[in-house]
């Protein structure tokens, strides 16, 4: 029987190869091993991206390995991946569905307590985290809330499950969009303080970004008749009238490039009285500078403002004319840091730390976050994180400790379900000093390692409070 017009293929063996470029791409190279020279082998592709298998195939193709390796493929840059910290201290309701900003953390209200994304890019990898279990029979679910509609970036709890996460959904983002997390409990379950983390990547590969947002209440809203202060990262903001306490220091280097801002409503409606948000840098005017007014709820700023280690940005915000709308904002900022791949992770508060015992709180936060003494099992002080490098932390005190005095703030790190220790990563401030760094040590986090910020007075210092960040590198996709 004559066969040479009807070939036949028999695959017996399939693997799975991760394509070598990063991302969505029309070309695919994949580094096939332990295939000996001088052989010939038939193979056809099927592709899954995010565990969904595409519906079509490639053709047969055949390849003879000649024993010239080909010319390597590049590896690809590095590009951003944003950790957004979020939860801790605060348990939501178990019998209503309620909110909590994305960044930091506040009393899960009834109400969506958005904060604002700058730029285009995705929001992916949600990763949900609580001490105890909810109950057998019970639920709950948060999930990413955009722009006043669920989306499909949500963990579920069910039963026993204490640690949840959704890594095969993403939600596009773009300049501008609202964003925070919703939870809805089922069948009352029993919830402590809920942790969570998601990453953002812009579609910038060289950029980051921060977010905050005052109080979505009367004690977050903007006064016309003072001149208010706010830190560039939080999860919610009450009135400021002291600058010192709203200085976030930068734990490496680069430049801010863009910030977009929201209120609540319009200042003015019919007029031309609004307001003014200005960032400033280490206490003084910079020309990023965006103006609110009359039936206008939204503006945005491009300009480049450097940074150094340890330079200190907050916002200030003052009335043009006389608005008669008291309203709240939300907010982004975009950053092109000086090394791509670092991430900035802001955090801060106005409680003042005790000066006689060691005490600890989250890494992000709101503004009165509450110092709580140090214990490794009072594990709501704490957040929950992927595989990460932590590293340059830097912190700034409104107040020096005084003569023979200090305060040494130390990043504390939990495998989950374990007992904690110390890490290298440590700044201590002493004396007439306000301000500290450490940029020699790095801390190496694997997933569901949980985080807080230990902070250690010795010789009873003055009472201060303090702002901090870190540098967070996440690892680089395939």
């Amino acid at each position: 029987m004559w066969l040479n017009d009807d070939v036949r293929f028999c695959f017996t063996v399939f693997e799975d190869n991760e394509q070598y470029e990063a991302g969505d791409t029309l070309v695919h190279t994949f580094w096939k091993t332990a295939w000996p020279v001088c052989t010939t082998k038939w193979s056809y592709y099927f592709a899954s991206v995010g565990g969904v298998f595409a519906v079509s195939t490639s053709p047969y193709f055949e390849y003879h390995n000649d024993g010239i390796d080909p010319v390597p493929v590049p590896p690809p840059p590095p590009t951003m991946r944003v950790p957004i910290l979020g939860g801790g201290i605060y348990i939501p309701d178990n019998a209503s569905t309620r909110f909590n900003p994305l960044h930091g953390h506040h009393g899960w209200p009834a109400v969506p307590w958005y904060q604002l994304i700058p730029t285009a890019g995705t929001l992916s990898h949600l990763l949900v985290a609580q001490r105890g279990i909810i109950g057998m029979h019970e639920a709950t679910a948060l999930s990413l809330y955009k722009n006043a509609f669920k989306t499909n970036l949500v963990a579920y709890f069910v039963d026993n499950d204490r640690i949840v996460y959704d890594t095969q959904h993403q939600v596009a983002c773009a300049d501008g969009d609202f964003v925070c997390v919703r939870n809805i409990p089922c069948i009352t379950p029993d919830l402590t303080a809920l942790k969570h983390i998601v990453l953002f990547t812009p579609d910038n590969p060289n950029i980051g970004i921060i977010i905050g947002t005052t109080e979505h209440s009367a004690s977050g809203e903007l006064d016309p008749a003072w001149t208010l202060y706010a830190p560039i990262a939080s999860g919610g903001v009450r009135q400021l009238g002291n600058e010192s306490l709203a200085q976030q220091p930068m734990p490496t280097t680069g430049k801010f490039t863009y910030a977009r801002v929201t209120l609540s409503s319009a200042p003015d409606p019919g007029g031309a009285d609004g307001y003014r948000f200005m960032l400033r840098k280490n206490g003084a005017d910079t020309l990023m500078v965006i103006d609110i007014t009359g039936d206008s709820t939204s503006s945005n700023a491009l300009q480049d403002i450097d940074f150094a280690v340890g330079d200190a940005f907050n916002w200030k915000m003052t009335a043009i004319g006389a608005p008669p709308n008291k309203v709240y904002a939300s907010w982004g900022l975009v950053y092109e840091p000086d090394t791509v791949g670092e991430a900035i992770i802001l955090g801060g508060t106005q409680d003042t730390p005790h000066t006689t015992t060691t005490e600890q709180n989250t890494l992000t936060n709101w503004a009165n976050s509450v110092w709580h003494t140090f214990n490794d099992a009072a594990r709501d002080d704490e957040q929950v994180l992927f595989e990460m490098t932590l590293k340059k932390m830097a912190v700034r005190l409104e107040v020096a400790p005084g003569a023979g005095k200090s305060y040494k703030f130390t990043l504390y790190r939990r495998v989950w379900d374990v007992v904690g220790a110390d890490t290298a990563l440590e700044v201590n401030i002493t004396g007439a000093n306000k301000t500290g760094y450490d940029g020699a040590h790095e801390v190496d986090i694997d997933d569901y390692d949980c985080v807080r910020l230990k902070c250690n007075p010795q010789g009873t210092p003055a009472l201060t409070r303090a702002n901090w960040g870190f540098v967070a590198y996440m690892p680089q996709p395939p």
